[in-house]
């Protein structure tokens, strides 16, 4: 795999009006959004899996990732969250599973009870190492995730997946500075200036989880998703648990 580092420039848009979630028109200040960067990722940002997978899919709807269409996503976080749409699927389990640039294994999580439809996530967790907390991800390194819908425990032929990449990198000192003090929605448009994805993500959808009816966490749960192409997720219900709100 090749480790080198992928960045993510700065484009600020403006968006004119708000569509699709009833808000009215309100005029949306700039987002800054991902252009895709000149490097080729192996990955799907939706599911895909063999014929013998479809029969744990059920209503309709496709397992999607959360993530650029580049398939890359950086983040600040010792112990970052992903994010998913999960369809109404009838499997026994998810497992999400992240490699090192070796393609060894880091991390694998097994997830139960999980049938959609809606928003899902997962940590990948710190651990403790001589007393120390350290991150399993190490800074400026690419890791590559898979998560799949495991249709057969027996025949993982039929599995469902999607996958792509995440970059732990520092955080910068200025955006560190301009964090300090700022509402959900402010963390998560200040993420997405510096190129931060995961953690604008993860910002905006503790928010959207626990203040739903909040207009300002609704907008820029909106525009985070529309600026990836994900528009079509924002009314999805969330089954991950909800970080009590600032």
């Amino acid at each position: 795999m090749n480790a080198s580092l992928v960045s993510a420039s700065r484009l600020a848009v403006m968006l004119s009006l708000l569509t699709g979630l009833g808000l009215g028109a309100l005029p949306l200040p700039a987002l800054a959004q991902y252009t895709p960067p000149d490097r080729g990722l192996p990955g799907r940002r939706e599911g895909g899996g063999t014929r013998g997978g479809a029969a744990c899919m059920e209503g309709g709807g496709t397992l999607t990732s959360f993530i650029p269409p580049t398939l890359f996503g950086t983040t600040t976080a010792a112990a970052p969250k992903l994010y998913w749409y999960v369809p109404q699927i009838n499997a026994p389990m998810l497992e999400f599973v992240l490699l090192d640039a070796n393609e060894d294994e880091v991390y694998v999580q097994e997830i139960e009870g999980i049938e959609g439809p809606g928003i899902m996530s997962v940590e990948v967790p710190t651990v403790v190492v001589e007393g120390e907390t350290l991150s399993q991800l190490q800074e400026n390194e690419d890791y590559h995730w898979f998560l799949s819908v495991v249709c057969n425990p027996n025949d993982r032929s039929g599995d469902i997946y999607t996958e792509g990449w995440v970059r732990r990198i520092p955080l910068d000192p200025s955006l560190d500075a301009q964090l300090s003090g700022k509402s959900a929605t402010e963390q998560s448009d200040l993420y997405a200036q510096f190129g931060i994805w995961h953690d604008a993500m993860d910002a905006i959808a503790q928010a959207q989880c626990s203040i739903p009816t909040d207009s300002m966490v609704a907008r820029q749960w909106d525009r985070i998703l529309t600026s990836v192409g994900l528009e079509s997720f924002a009314s999805e219900p969330t089954l991950f648990p909800c970080e009590p709100s600032e």
